[in-house]
């Protein structure tokens, strides 16, 4: 059994980025090679992460992209404000500080899936998909993913990239490198709206930290190997799969 994520069990000096079986993620994407074990430096400027992608190409896919998925989605995110609005107080979109490339903050939108709430900043707050917070109309964007389309607009400012490492609220970025070596790795490059952990079998709830590490090694892996290929299978696969065309 995974042991449970406790931050009392686990330090820097035992916290390792190791290799994870890799079998159900080859599973469930196409032609994916294998993933050795990763051993990159903490130094990020060390990082060659567009070994394989001009970061000129992949900026211009994410601005033809998210440019033609705005105008094309406008209905649908029209309609998904009213309904949210509609169904329980507050705004439809909610955001959220979450770290950047390079480790920079910005405010990351979605739409809102949950009853307003505070929470402070300095927690790690983890929402399962029992959370009484969450609204019925949440309950299917969260399952459909479609509270994250208004992360477009994030995509097209140049703070997110359509494929890479998912953003992660800032607190969290300041916790974990402490418990698992590397972390800060994954903010080489843009986050992503969508990325190899999402189209895995590795998406799932978060609640212990070898989850996090495989999670990472799949993140460390693709800013490695990212290519204007990859990232089209990604985006397809997204797609298939909020369709449900796809497991």
């Amino acid at each position: 059994m995974h042991k449970p994520l406790n931050h009392s069990d686990v330090s820097p000096s035992n916290a390792k980025v190791a290799a994870m079986p890799y079998n159900a993620l080859r599973a469930t994407f196409w032609k994916l090679p294998p993933i050795p074990a990763l051993t990159l430096p903490d130094d990020l400027a060390s990082i060659n992460y567009y070994t394989h992608y001009s970061p000129l190409w992949k900026r211009l896919l994410d601005v033809c992209f998210s440019a033609a998925a705005l105008l094309l989605l406008s209905p649908l995110l029209l309609l998904i404000a009213a309904v949210v609005t509609l169904e329980s107080p507050g705004g439809a979109l909610y955001s959220q500080l979450r770290t950047g490339k390079k480790g920079v903050p910005f405010r990351c939108y979605k739409f809102r899936s949950m009853r307003p709430h505070n929470t402070p900043m300095m927690q790690l707050d983890y929402v399962k998909e029992s959370d009484q917070r969450i609204t019925r109309i949440g309950a299917l964007l969260r399952a459909t993913s479609l509270d994250e389309l208004p992360q477009l607009w994030n995509v097209l400012r140049g703070e997110m990239s359509l494929v890479g490492p998912r953003p992660q609220p800032v607190f969290h970025s300041m916790y974990y490198p402490a418990i698992i070596a590397g972390y800060n790795q994954r903010h080489a490059v843009r986050p992503g709206l969508t990325g190899i952990v999402q189209v895995s079998a590795l998406r799932n709830e978060v609640d212990n930290i070898d989850c996090l590490k495989q999670r990472l090694a799949c993140d460390l892996w693709y800013i490695q190997n990212q290519s204007f290929w990859l990232d089209m299978k990604i985006i397809v696969r997204t797609a298939l799969k909020v369709l449900r065309l796809c497991k």
